[in-house]
């Protein structure tokens, strides 16, 4: 008979439960410096978890360069030429870059017959490592398909990025259903998870938002985000706030909705001032304030303004949609061996 993939093997030929087959998929865009120290930190990792029963020896790391003008990719294929095991350390390189969140999803959506758990991290290793043998147990019990690690804090943020979060995160509770506050990319996804995000074809990608928005068994851990390993922040302010527009829209029309009620409140606010304006006017009395009447003008003229970028905002998503263009190109692939 033949074998069947390893995914889905389920026991050793001693009957004993076998150990996962472990996946860390990392997101990576000019980040040379870190993964000198990334890599061996993580196959230290996956060496302590084959010891400990929680991860089988074909475990490994799958990067996803986006596209990196730097020497990242160069040092990921001398990392690998240089490791024992040359399979573990496996990865994709992007043409050109295309996003954070399309990368971690190209990188996920590989994973899919290919391991039993894939966890998903930023390559400055902020993300607190120690979670991840706790989230491999909470996992192998059965009873859940996703384990997000939540941050308990964002004491290691500058100021504006502390603030920009809480509104950004305030929107998203006033608008729609949404992931847990302070959500970051660390999980742990099963393979019926990961099967079920492959089939998500939107081009605008907002994945925190989308693996709740799936709606399967999760389990929450709380962490204290870490300094950066290395190397300085790509997330630049033009991307954070590219990050917000698509976490807002992409998850629902409600803001679409809060405008058409805006209009609606807007008119009859109007309707009721005009009507004072004529009663003054039928007794006689003019109605001073021509300042008053400029600013009227102007919030109105600015509420127009609002709903057009909004209205915008969904037409350029379905653009993107329509035409069908691929996310991304591969130029180079370090392959996983079977």
């Amino acid at each position: 008979m033949a074998n069947k993939p390893h995914a889905k093997e389920q026991k050793r030929t001693s009957g004993k439960a076998r150990a996962p087959r472990v996946a860390f998929v990392l997101p990576c865009y000019n980040e040379e410096d870190a993964l000198k120290k990334t890599v061996p930190k993580l196959l230290e990792l996956l060496s302590a978890l084959e010891r400990r029963g929680l991860a089988h020896a074909s475990s490994y790391l799958y990067f996803c360069d986006d596209g990196s003008y730097d020497d990242t990719w160069k040092v990921l294929r001398s990392l690998r030429k240089n490791d024992v095991k040359k399979s573990r350390i496996c990865g994709l390189r992007f043409v050109a870059n295309r996003g954070r969140e399309v990368a971690l999803y190209a990188g996920l959506v590989r994973q899919v017959g290919a391991c039993d758990y894939a966890i998903s991290l930023d390559a400055d290793l902020q993300d607190d490592l120690s979670l991840v043998p706790r989230m491999l147990e909470i996992a192998r019990k059965g009873e859940v398909d996703v384990v997000s690690a939540i941050r308990k804090s964002r004491r290691s943020d500058a100021l504006f990025k502390r603030l920009s979060a809480s509104l950004f995160y305030f929107s998203l509770r006033f608008f729609f259903r949404v992931p847990a506050e302070n959500e970051a990319d660390f999980r742990l996804m099963s393979q019926n998870s990961l099967r079920a995000l492959a089939l998500y074809r939107e081009r605008r990608i907002y994945l925190r938002g989308l693996v709740t928005r799936m709606g399967f068994r999760s389990e929450k851990l709380y962490y204290e985000r870490q300094e950066r390993i290395g190397g300085e922040t790509k997330y630049t302010l033009r991307k954070m706030i590219g990050l917000a527009l698509d976490g807002i829209t992409s998850q629902s029309t409600h803001p679409l909705r809060v405008v058409f009620f805006l209009g609606v409140v807007m008119f009859f606010g109007c309707l009721g001032l005009a009507s004072y304006f004529f009663y003054q006017w039928f007794l006689g009395e003019t109605v001073p304030g021509w300042a008053s009447l400029v600013l009227l003008i102007l919030f109105v003229s600015s509420l127009q303004s609002l709903a057009l970028g909004v209205v915008g905002e969904y037409l350029g998503k379905v653009f993107w949609e329509v035409r069908g263009n691929p996310r991304y190109l591969i130029e180079e692939e370090l392959p996983k061996e079977k």
